[in-house]
């Protein structure tokens, strides 16, 4: 007996640990298995229809159908397709059934209302700053109209967001356009919006330091952020014996001293910028001992400098090398020559007169560097590219280079020079590296060969007994494990055939089964969406749209592994057929692969 009661014991434990992992399961977000509606809540106003739309999880719960009910019909009406009516004003419930699964059905409410035929939006105010709010105000007609609510969306949510009462926040400068919609959906309007940027802040910068009497210079007031409406500004000077500043900004010199000028914002009077100013008299010649230095590599050698007039108040300079890679200067004149080339030394005077003086140092230009600016590009199967390094400096007198290829079953190399062409022989990645002549610097990208729209191609296609028959192909290095593809097509007076039930003359379709490179698809494995039975299909229309792999492909544009395409509309490739009836020649329009094939 005791034996009985811990076999019992051990059966109850076993038990609520199995209940705990299915509830942890679902807890952790696990699909369940089901129906579900596009909507909560089924509106349709009184003698109109809506069409319904029931997805399926697992997708074979749909496969069969599904059966539609409705639990009063003076209310609503639905047909076999999910076509629901609205008969007369009222509450029902709409029960849908799985036809594969009757253990599987969804009910929801259904309300057949008067619609709402006009919304009227209006927002006060309709201009608004950035962190301010404005209210829409709803009306709805007519009168009698069943739901007078409204839901409420932001076209640029980057400008001005709303909320669920119509209340709008301005979070951006520029226009957006709240659009006010019914409840019941029947109809909608839309409010404009504009958001403004006022100044937060106003920086004031000087072309120099100093200012010579009886000179001018503007100055350049900057207010932020850039995005506000008004950036203009008024200038106010602290002392006018001493400097005066127009309405542009330009002060004049007028006495030896010291000033400071103000930038008012004119978008927010509040908002100001200052910057002092020192009335001087000012240098006039900066000159250099020599005209031109030859410098050796490596060597250092100190300038000399004379700035006049004699009595000028500060006959400090500041150095600066037009090319401080080739030649550096420090604080005292030193210069250094760097690298073989020549580069331009500057004397400046440092109280603001800009005044300066120049020489030239003479040196030569070795190779420092090379670099290519992408770490992946693509070309066609028996095309070519031609790429250029970018070899450092650019004045380096020898950019002869060496190029070898990684795979050259994959892709072959030719160039002399930091410019190289790219054959590709074979679907594949490889690896293309340079090396300069002087100095023994590297650089290597990444080529893959290969036309990413060509990867899968329409192979055959026939017309028997009044249904398409398809093959694939897989022309890639990949393991393609899914396609995409759209077919159209008309009858012997070339006419329009409703290819599917639901998209009319367009027929989508996937072929789900993994092919390796070279394989072609297998037929009855295709699987076409909604598919109609095709009556009088004489000619058919094919065009592939993506694939997926599980091998990847990088992609050029970011270097990453991607595993799914999609071809862009304008570079998709439609290709017809006919009837065994009437011709059976492939009449296509393929295009040629691009050399290189930048985008993808």
């Amino acid at each position: 007996m005791m034996f009985g009661k811990r076999i019992l014991k051990s059966f109850c434990i076993l038990f609520g640990v199995l209940l705990l992992l299915m509830a942890s399961a679902f807890a952790d977000g696990e699909v369940t298995e089901g129906l579900t509606l596009d909507r909560e809540v089924v509106i349709v106003a009184k003698g109109r229809s809506l069409q319904l739309k029931v997805t399926a999880t697992p997708r074979a719960l749909g496969s069969a159908g599904f059966l539609y009910s409705i639990s009063d019909e003076t209310i609503a009406t639905v047909n076999r397709q999910g076509g629901i009516k609205g008969v007369e004003l009222g509450e029902c419930e709409l029960t849908i059934t799985s036809k594969k699964d009757e253990n599987y059905s969804i009910t929801v409410p259904v309300q057949v209302v008067v619609p709402v035929k006009k919304v009227t939006a209006v927002a006060d105010p309709k201009v608004i700053n950035i962190g301010e709010t404005t209210a829409i105000l709803t009306e709805f007609s007519p009168e009698e109209a069943t739901i007078h609510e409204a839901t409420y969306a932001s076209t640029n949510e980057k400008v001005a967001t709303v909320d669920e009462s119509g209340v709008v926040t301005g979070v951006g400068k520029g226009q957006a356009s709240i659009v006010v919609k019914s409840k019941d959906g029947l109809a909608s309007t839309k409010v404009a919006i504009r958001v403004k940027q006022p100044p937060t802040s106003v920086t004031v910068t000087a072309p120099q330091e100093n200012l010579t009497v009886g000179r001018s210079m503007t100055l350049k007031a900057v207010s932020e952020p850039r995005t506000a409406d008004d950036r203009t500004v008024s200038w106010v000077s602290s002392n006018e014996e001493v400097a005066t500043v127009n309405s542009q900004g330009q002060v004049k010199g007028i006495a030896p001293g010291t000033v400071t000028i103000t930038a008012v914002c004119n978008g927010d009077n509040s908002v100001t910028g200052s910057i002092s100013v020192n009335v001087v008299r000012l240098a006039k010649t900066v000159e250099f001992g020599e005209k031109s230095y030859d410098v050796l590599l490596n060597t250092s050698r100190t300038l000399t400098v004379t700035v006049g007039p004699e009595d000028v108040t500060d006959k400090s300079v500041k150095y600066s090398s037009t090319h401080p890679d080739i030649v550096s200067v420090d604080e005292y004149g030193i210069v250094t020559a760097l690298a073989p080339g020549k580069a331009t030394i500057y004397a400046t005077a440092t109280d603001g007169s800009k005044v300066r003086g120049k020489c030239t140092v003479n040196v030569i230009v070795p190779v420092t560097g090379v670099s290519f600016d992408r770490s992946d590009v693509r070309i066609g199967k028996n095309q070519y590219g031609t790429f250029t390094a970018t070899v450092e400096p650019k004045k380096a007198s020898n950019k002869n280079m060496t190029w070898i290829s990684s795979n050259e079953n994959i892709a072959t190399v030719t160039g002399t020079a930091n410019k190289v062409k790219v054959r590709g022989i074979n679907w594949g990645r490889a690896l293309i590296t340079g090396t300069t002549e002087d100095g023994g610097y590297s650089c290597s990208f990444f080529v893959n060969v290969g036309s990413l729209r060509h990867a899968v191609t329409v192979s055959k296609v026939r017309i028997r007994n009044g249904k398409p028959y398809l093959e694939f192909k897989n022309n890639s290095d990949m393991n393609i494990t899914n396609v995409l593809f759209v077919l159209t097509g008309v009858n012997e007076y070339d006419e329009p055939v409703v290819m599917s039930t639901r998209d009319g003359e367009k027929l989508y379709g996937e072929y789900q089964f993994p092919m390796a490179p070279g394989e072609v698809t297998e037929h009855g494995q295709f699987t076409f969406y909604h598919r109609s039975d095709f009556a009088g299909l004489q000619k058919l229309n094919v065009c592939i749209v993506g694939w997926d792999t599980d091998t990847g492909y990088v992609d050029t544009s970011d270097g990453e592994v991607h595993f799914t395409y999609d071809i862009a509309k304008d570079r998709q490739e439609w290709h017809s057929y006919e009837s065994e009836l009437y011709q059976t020649t492939v009449r296509e329009t393929p295009a040629p692969e691009a050399a290189p094939e930048v985008s993808q």
